[in-house]
């Protein structure tokens, strides 16, 4: 059972996987119909944040992805991708209200094995294969840490 407000797989992120030539740019869109707020925005390929949107805290981006990776109206935008850039992305999103949003999907450039082809499971349920409370715990730790760096810096800002 789902906590109150959480929406999960389906109808967060298009059915994956994407499909993009080396060189290209790719738009995962996430599909929330709603226009509330968005209070949090984090993009995970893996394991890895490589972007963060966060309204009251500092905003991060993955180094690695610098120049490359853009966020609007909670979409991700990835510029001259790579053969590296394949694999598992997800999105949480936190809105107005409180309301979260958890979606998965893949990329696949140039028609290369998706890890999922390579360890025989699927990702079509849109599962990431963490438990509800896993992914709000995430969630959470996210905006405590961006929390506490907005109020560490302020509190450093204030006392020069």
């Amino acid at each position: 059972m789902s906590p109150p407000g959480l929406i999960k797989g389906a109808g967060v992120l298009p059915d994956g996987p994407l499909n993009a030539a080396v060189g290209e740019t790719v738009m995962f869109n996430p599909t929330l119909t709603s226009s509330e707020t968005l209070f949090y925005v984090s993009w995970i390929f893996g394991d890895n944040i490589i972007i963060q949107y966060n309204t009251y805290g500092p905003n991060n981006t993955d180094p690695e992805y610098e120049g490359r990776i853009f966020i609007s109206n909670g979409s991700l935008e990835l510029r001259n991708v790579t053969s590296n850039d394949s694999g598992q992305y997800s999105v949480i999103i936190v809105r107005d209200g409180g309301k979260i949003a958890v979606g998965v999907t893949e990329l696949d450039v140039n028609g290369e094995n998706r890890l999922s082809d390579l360890f025989f499971f699927s990702l079509k349920d849109g599962s990431a294969g963490l438990s509800v409370g896993a992914i709000s715990g995430i969630v959470i730790l996210c905006l405590a840490a961006s929390s506490a760096g907005a109020g560490g810096g302020y509190y450093i800002y204030k006392k020069k």
